[in-house]
């Protein structure tokens, strides 16, 4: 009997499927919640696989990292997606083929060679290379079993010490001139440069994911989400640096991108789910959400929106997160203790010096990190900066920060509506508070203004 790794975050799903495995005499399923999970079976030496089906919307990994990582370890293993079957690229980044969520267990692992479960045997242990061939990795000759085709030209160990070309990249697998080769060797070889070529395929198949034709909308949101926990994830534990900086740019131009190829398609439910799953993640990746749909109603230059606004939008508290008192940003005004009041009060400054000291931002972004807690009537913080002072891109986050306090804290959507209109609106510009009107009215936060 064969094994097979399946990977899905929804457990009814890994449920119907150990049920319908039972039917089957041919492969036995490893089923695993989430990328990171597989990670523990994939890395294992030992354990043989004949085919490993992941999703595309796990949200916590990145699939091309993942597949970087099968690759690595299982480079002939087929993998499968769980996905709409409709792209194109896949050849090049080593997927065997794509199957719908729905599709039945028999169905999924009927994809592998109809010889493999025969032939396969629960004993069956991956072997250990014995030694290192400069220039070669080595694979076990029982990794193929499941494959029709040889992913890369493939070479054989003699015992005088010669590497032997076996067979080449796209030729079908032959059982037995396979078993002939075990009889001389448990290993077959593939070339490092043939290797890092492969790896390098599918890294550039992330830099390029969005102009790729047929990459469904749930595998890039699960990218956007995976490297936005990533991002986030870092400037909450180090202290900002210039290849932070430059690492929290692209992840910017990612969302940049997806969002605006978000709105041009007019779909609106859509829009609000990643608000609604933008807000779970984390909240700074709403506020930068909610600051790029707002710059939509400005015409600020997209290198400005995502070099000056969405850098300013994700580091604006980074003070109060390597605060003297511990991570404060996630804490409300009216919640932070006595003793931090001023620094509180002080903390946009705060954030500005510390990033002037440990990187090169601009001046242009140091200044609206200065000014997000400032408003347009001048009773904002710390300077009482407002008018055509106030920056207008610090008026975005300023205008965002109040939203966020206001629905944090009220009870009710008519009691968010109400303080809008009184409270918040008043004090900013015209063109900004119908901005955001539309902004929320766009995305179901508010029904009416």
């Amino acid at each position: 009997m064969g094994s097979v790794l399946l990977v899905h975050p929804d457990w009814k799903w890994r449920e119907k499927i150990k049920v319908q495995s039972k039917e089957s005499a041919s492969f036995r399923p490893l089923l695993c919640s989430s990328l990171l999970e597989a990670r523990e079976v994939i890395g294992n030496a030992l354990i043989p696989l004949d085919g490993i089906y992941l999703p595309v919307n796990d949200g916590r990994s990145s699939l091309f990292e993942f597949l970087e990582f099968c690759l690595t370890n299982r480079p002939v293993t087929p993998v499968f997606l769980l996905d709409q079957p409709d792209a194109s690229f896949l050849k090049s980044i080593r997927i065997k083929g794509v199957f719908p969520q729905d599709t039945t267990f028999s169905t999924l692992v009927g994809a592998l060679r109809a010889s493999t479960p025969e032939e396969a045997t629960d004993s069956e242990v991956r072997p250990i290379p014995s030694g290192v061939r400069s220039g070669f990795i080595a694979i076990p000759t029982l990794d193929f079993r499941s494959s029709s085709t040889y992913p890369a030209d493939v070479f054989i160990h003699h015992q005088d010490g010669s590497m032997n070309l076996f067979s080449s990249k796209g030729s079908p697998v032959d059982r037995r001139y396979l078993e002939q080769a075990e009889k001389f060797s448990h290993w077959l070889y593939m070339s490092d440069l043939q290797h890092r070529e492969a790896r390098e395929e599918i890294r550039n198949a992330k830099l390029a994911r969005y102009d790729l034709g047929g990459i469904s909308e749930p595998w890039l949101k699960s990218e956007l989400f995976a490297e936005a926990r990533q991002v986030l994830g870092t400037i909450r534990k180090e202290m900002p640096t210039d290849p932070l900086i430059r690492r929290a740019h692209g992840f910017l131009y990612s969302l940049f991108r997806y969002l605006n190829r978000l709105d041009r398609s007019g779909n609106a439910p859509r829009m609000i789910e990643f608000l609604h799953e933008a807000a779970e993640t984390d909240r700074a990746l709403q506020s930068l959400t909610l600051s790029l749909l707002l710059c939509g109603h400005f015409r600020f230059e997209k290198t400005a929106i995502v070099e000056i606004l969405c850098l300013a939008c994700m580091l604006q508290d980074i003070s109060l997160i390597h605060s003297p008192f511990g991570n404060i940003s996630e804490l409300l005004p009216d919640a932070i203790p006595p003793e931090a009041k001023n620094f509180y009060h002080r903390h946009p400054l705060h954030s500005a010096d510390l990033l002037a000291s440990s990187t090169t931002l601009g001046q242009t972004t140091l200044q609206v990190i200065r000014q997000h807690h400032e408003t347009k009537d001048r009773k904002g913080f710390p300077n009482r900066i407002g008018g055509s002072q106030l920056h207008p891109m610090a008026e975005v986050l300023s205008m965002i920060n109040q939203y966020l306090i206001i629905r944090d804290t009220a009870s009710s959507p008519s009691e968010i509506l109400d303080l809008l209109n009184r409270v918040v609106f008043p004090r900013y510009s015209q063109e900004m508070t119908r901005a955001m009107a539309s902004v929320l009215l766009k995305t179901g936060k508010i029904d009416s203004f």
